[in-house]
């Protein structure tokens, strides 16, 4: 999830050895929303130009 040569920060708890926490992750959503969004705008635009390309034709 995270590029290379990324600074994670890591919390430990030596009481409770089994939980450990770390950065969040959301930087890394919010980017993959914004492409995700871009993507279907795109696919949008491509399919209702075929569409008025059709009827045209």
């Amino acid at each position: 999830m995270y590029g290379s040569h990324t600074a994670v920060t890591i919390r430990y708890d030596p009481k409770k050895t089994d939980e450990i926490y770390y950065h969040s992750k959301k930087g890394f959503r919010i980017r993959e929303v914004v492409y995700k969004i871009l993507a279907a705008a795109v696919l949008i635009f491509l399919g209702s130009f075929m569409i008025w390309g059709s009827m045209l034709a």
